[in-house]
């Protein structure tokens, strides 16, 4: 199985949500976010031509990020999934993954979930061994935990 981890686009600070009343799980994307995101997008479905199922967190910012991979994906299915916050279990996605059969899978969370659910993929171990930028895409061809291999990792400046 192919599965592409995504960080969420550029949101905006925490401080900025908590002065309009909203939390951390309720961040939006900027404007410049959400830019950087569709353009991200756009080059990737030029070198990707499908995916099958996007997943992602519960978090606005995760969500946001997702619709918009989705837009250049539109036969990809669209899934909220639980597990996929900044400092949810990476062992218990990778029970999850064991279940599913998709071909390609792309996963949009949070740091510091995926640089250690990478960890987890390539190493058996979860600790990360990567920055992952906001918008960047790591490639992963999904072998079980401990046993995958990491086939590229891009920040979002060599898509844009």
């Amino acid at each position: 199985m192919e599965i592409f981890l995504v960080r969420h686009g550029i949101a905006e600070e925490p401080e900025v949500a908590q002065r309009e009343g909203r939390g951390d799980e309720d961040r939006r994307l900027t404007s410049e976010g959400q830019d950087k995101t569709a353009a991200v997008a756009k080059r990737f479905a030029v070198k990707i031509n499908n995916v099958d199922r996007i997943v992602h967190s519960s978090l606005r910012r995760a969500r946001e990020t997702a619709e918009i991979f989705a837009r250049y994906f539109p036969e990809a299915e669209l899934q909220e999934i639980s597990g996929l916050a900044p400092y949810d279990s990476p062992e218990a996605f990778c029970q999850w993954l064991e279940k599913e059969g998709e071909e390609r899978l792309m996963v949009v969370g949070h740091e510091p979930f995926l640089g250690n659910l990478l960890g987890l993929m390539i190493t058996g171990r979860p600790l990360s061994f990567v920055a992952f930028r906001k918008a960047g895409i790591a490639g992963v061809e999904w072998q079980g935990k401990g046993r995958s291999q990491l086939c590229w990792l891009l920040p979002p400046k060599w898509l844009l």
